[in-house]
């Protein structure tokens, strides 16, 4: 009788083992697969020679950013609808400047956690011929070019006051080339993910930019003792200050021809875009 009751519950136990079972794994979520990357338009970034969009000479960087999993849109107006659920704005060498609307919209979207990539070019980069370039952009008017400037945007984004970081005014389309290299190897934006170094960035190229002057934040790159990449913080967003437009850039432009240098392959100069943005949108 002993020996019956034994068979019997190993065979229920064979039984149970073989059945499917009923909990469900949860799959692995991709943190990028809800976040939106957007890339201003609405400031002339493509005016005269440049083409600063993710259908043009950013298009590499943009393709990459969804293969990452992230949502990537062009806007052509700054407001509080546009940014609406936005993880970053990308802002590349803006040609015009911003209203004080806009800077408010931008400003409360950082407030609740959106992150701002800041691109500037050397001086007298003026594209559009309005006698504004990005470093004035984003700092403010100089007080000279233009000659003068309506309250409504004379502090156009304000970066030097808004988030402690300025644009140097004394940069030139005369100044060289440099290699900017990482001034602190512990950042995420250098380091990148800590289960590869295939993502690190090493190197990164300058090609007639602008240095940045960290007032509050840290300084991530330089190069001839002047920084070209640093951060800083805004409420609840992240900051980043980038001092050439020319780095991200591959050969092919919005307009179906082929540009003149692809400095997307050079150095690090790629996984420095997709670094800069995975930690602004908080995923490194």
């Amino acid at each position: 009788m002993q020996k019956k009751h034994f068979l019997i519950g190993l065979a229920l136990l064979v039984t149970a083992c073989s059945q499917p079972s009923n909990v469900t794994e949860t799959p692995e979520v991709n943190p990028q697969a809800s976040k939106v990357v957007l890339f201003d338009l609405s400031k002339a970034e493509d005016a005269g020679n440049a083409d600063w969009r993710i259908d043009g000479a950013y298009s590499n960087w943009a393709d990459s950013l969804r293969s990452l999993g992230y949502t990537v849109r062009t806007i052509t107006s700054v407001n509080s609808s546009t940014l609406a659920g936005a993880s970053v704005l990308v802002v590349p060498e803006p040609q015009n400047p911003f209203s004080l609307t806009e800077r408010d919209a931008i400003l409360s979207a950082m407030n609740s956690g959106m992150g701002l990539f800041m691109i500037a070019d050397h001086r007298i980069s003026d594209r559009n011929s309005n006698g504004w370039d990005s470093p004035e952009v984003f700092n403010g008017w100089d007080g000279s070019t233009p000659s003068s400037v309506s309250s409504t945007y004379k502090w156009s984004l304000d970066s030097q006051y808004q988030f402690k970081l300025k644009f140097s005014f004394n940069s030139s389309y005369s100044d060289p080339v440099y290699t900017a290299t990482p001034l602190t190897t512990t950042h995420p934006i250098i380091q990148g993910s800590t289960s590869s170094t295939t993502d690190n960035v090493n190197s990164a190229g300058v090609y007639v930019g602008t240095s940045v002057d960290v007032t509050s934040g840290q300084s991530l790159m330089g190069a001839n003792g002047k920084t070209y990449l640093a951060t800083s913080g805004y409420g609840s967003g992240r900051v980043v200050a980038w001092g050439d437009s020319s780095t991200f850039a591959d050969n092919t432009l919005s307009n179906g021809s082929t540009g003149q240098y692809n400095n997307w392959v050079n150095l690090s100069n790629a996984n420095l875009a997709r670094n800069v943005v995975k930690w602004l949108a908080k995923d490194l």
